[in-house]
């Protein structure tokens, strides 16, 4: 199984699928084709479709109405990074060095999916499988998609699933992890418009009030925040594979877990340099990660009202969304997260770490919302996998427990 991995990966990163590139619209035609002829030779039925200009594929493997469903979704986009000097070989090859594999997105999530993709081919040839599967594979992560929600709500009967099964970022150290929610997002553009004050002066003056000792100042900005647990249980099989619970204090790292805002960038219009002409309008972009129970429109309506107080009233302010979802809350007490749980800490044969989702992805919230709320997410690389820089990697060691993992969770 290990040297179909291999040959699969290989292929799959081989695919410059970089966001934000010229060539990232023909790269990720490329990879959905590629994967299309795949999951038809392994016997799934295959869509695809468009997204603006973002290909994505639905692949299903219903061999039973009776059994349950397991929906596994991942992306395929890689973050724009520069590509460095350091790297030992050309990035979006594949290859081995000492206990390691090597190449541009094989921690980031492609070396992840391959580890499901290549499992589950391998239970359908052994007629092995024990459930319905639907895989969901698009290029948005890095991506604004207004219309993502309106796409799942157009195909539930397709994405209809007892458990979605992701794995992207990293976990914690050397161990398994398992994620527990993720922080929703809000990314928006505050617009200052004026005749006859200066827009671009009057927006510095504001963005400090947007502070109040190291607090964000908003009304109601921190309302509802659900006060992380400090103990945590873990279950684990022992070498004996008896099972058996350890509780222990959980190490919590309280700069990811709270609400952030930042600005990203203040431009005005018209430019000037040597003139002395005043800017009409001033944007200044801003960026909100949100914990749970946070809800992005309940923090839009008290900017808003806000804004009224303490904006003059010489000037005429908008605000922009580009994107915005709010966190997620991974329930761990359901049939298909607990046997997760306990298969994942027995393939490692350590206890699991948890860990809040410092990178948020639309979709799920999206796929819980509407789909399923049993969302299993699952970093398989490591914090050494040097996720997006020089010699991105995965252990070897790591993809042959994940495997290990992976036959037991989804065969019979």
């Amino acid at each position: 199984m290990l040297a179909t991995y291999y040959e699969l990966l290989k292929e799959y990163i081989s695919f410059k699928t970089v966001h934000d590139t010229t060539t990232f619209s023909s790269e990720a035609e490329k990879t959905i084709k590629r994967l299309a002829k795949l999951f038809v030779k392994h016997q799934f039925e295959v869509q695809e479709y468009h997204i603006d200009d973002i290909p994505l594929l639905v692949a299903t493997f219903h061999q039973n109405k009776n059994l349950p469903t397991g929906l596994i979704y991942t992306n395929y986009d890689l973050a724009l990074q520069e590509i460095s000097a350091e790297w030992k070989n050309p990035p979006f090859n594949l290859y081995l060095w000492k206990e390691d594999i090597i190449g541009r997105g094989v921690a980031e999530n492609k070396g992840q999916f391959i580890i499901y993709l290549t499992a589950i081919f391998n239970l359908i040839a052994h007629q092995k499988l024990w459930y319905n599967i639907t895989f969901l594979i698009d290029g948005t992560q890095h991506k604004v998609w207004t219309k993502l929600t309106e796409f799942v709500q157009q195909h539930l009967t397709t994405l209809q699933a007892d458990f979605c099964l992701c794995s992207s970022d990293q976990g914690i150290g050397e161990y398994p992890t398992i994620e527990v929610w993720q922080r929703g997002s809000m990314n928006f553009d505050l617009i200052l418009a004026s005749s006859s004050l200066n827009p671009a002066f009057e927006m510095v003056k504001l963005l400090t009030k947007f502070y109040n000792q190291e607090k964000i100042a908003i009304p109601y900005f921190y309302y509802n925040i659900e006060k992380t647990k400090q103990e945590t249980e873990i279950k684990r099989y022992g070498t004996n594979l008896e099972y058996r619970t350890i509780i222990k204090s959980t190490k919590v790292n309280h700069t990811i877990l709270e609400p952030s805002l930042e600005i990203t960038g203040i431009i005005s219009f018209p430019k000037f340099e040597k003139s002395q002409m005043l800017p009409k309008k001033t944007i200044a972009n801003l960026q909100m990660y949100l914990v749970n129970h946070q809800n992005f429109q309940e923090i839009i309506n008290g900017l808003q009202q806000w804004l009224k107080f303490i904006v003059p009233p010489q000037l005429k302010t908008e605000l922009l969304i580009h994107e915005a979802y709010n966190p997620c809350k991974f329930p761990l007490q359901n049939t298909y997260t607990q046997k997760a749980i306990a298969l994942l800490a027995a393939a490692f044969k350590a206890p699991l770490e948890y860990k809040q989702k410092e990178r948020c992805l639309k979709m799920i919230e999206v796929i819980q919302t509407a789909v399923c709320p049993n969302i299993i997410s699952l970093p398989l690389a490591t914090t050494t996998s040097n996720i997006g820089n020089a010699n991105e990697h995965l252990p070897i060691d790591t993809v042959k427990k994940s495997f290990e993992f992976c036959m037991a969770f989804f065969g019979n």
